[in-house]
């Protein structure tokens, strides 16, 4: 189970207040970026999963390729959820989305 720290809050107030633009970012702008932002790690997760599968020599049992399997899932699921509902949203409110890569 993840318990936050008392640090919390004040580490994402200051990730999320980096830069005058983020602040002036609406909410469909901001989904957008975290749809981009899956997409991105969702790449990184699945190159850092084959690194973990060849350095195990295929054994699906090797050090590393279990967390690597888990954070690609959670990244595919997350980003197939949010692009779903995005899409529905966008054709009915006339938005644009992303570009895909």
């Amino acid at each position: 189970m993840f318990l936050p720290s008392n640090n919390t809050k004040l580490k994402e107030n200051h990730m999320t207040n980096n830069t005058e633009k983020e602040d002036k970012m609406d909410a469909w702008t901001m989904a957008c970026s975290l749809l981009v932002g899956l997409r991105k790690a969702a790449k990184v997760a699945d190159a850092e999963r084959v690194v973990a599968v060849a350095a195990g020599g295929g054994n699906p049992f090797f050090a590393g390729i279990s967390q690597a399997n888990q954070t690609l899932e959670m990244l595919n699921t997350a980003k197939h959820d949010l692009s779903i509902e995005m899409h529905r949203i966008a054709r009915s409110s006339a938005l644009t989305l992303p570009e895909r890569d």
